[in-house]
């Protein structure tokens, strides 16, 4: 049961009125990160590496000692898509002071559509600061100043 207990988890017990080992069963364990970058977000703003300590605790090693935070705080803002489904024929950004790392995952000519989950955002950027709060603030200015330019759909 260690192990379940020190990484990411989803784990099913069994316990019944008849239960004669005198503890519950394990009837399923999921060891496993999470997605959407947050195994980024938990790196940078504690060291923790969570896809080692997964491992790991799938291995039954112990964990490799984690670096020092890169910061106090970390958070993502998501560029989301245009309501209107089209194709993106360009992208600008608008500076922004702080920490920040960008992602996209649409470039021109890429397609556009409504937004139904994550996979259908354009990209993303993740900023630092001394608080969850200023770090958000970052994220979310920069994300604000992105400007899409897209082609209706034909």
């Amino acid at each position: 049961m260690e192990a379940v207990s020190s990484a990411g988890r989803h784990t099913v017990l069994a316990i019944t009125a008849k239960q004669t080992t005198g503890s519950p069963v394990v009837i399923e364990t999921h060891a496993r990160v999470g997605g959407d970058c947050i195994p980024e977000l938990v790196e940078l703003a504690t060291g923790q590496d969570q896809y080692e300590h997964a491992i790991a605790a799938l291995l039954g090693t112990a964990s490799v000692r984690s670096p020092a935070p890169a910061a106090p705080a970390a958070a993502i803002s998501c560029v989301a898509p245009p309501p209107t489904p089209g194709t993106l024929t360009g992208l600008a950004l608008t500076p922004v002071d702080g920490d920040l790392r960008w992602n996209f995952d649409r470039m021109p000519g890429s397609a556009l559509s409504e937004l139904r989950s994550s996979e259908d955002r354009v990209g993303y950027a993740i900023a630092l600061g001394a608080t969850p709060a200023e770090a958000m603030e970052t994220a979310a200015k920069a994300t604000a100043g992105v400007n899409l330019q897209v082609s209706p759909a034909p």
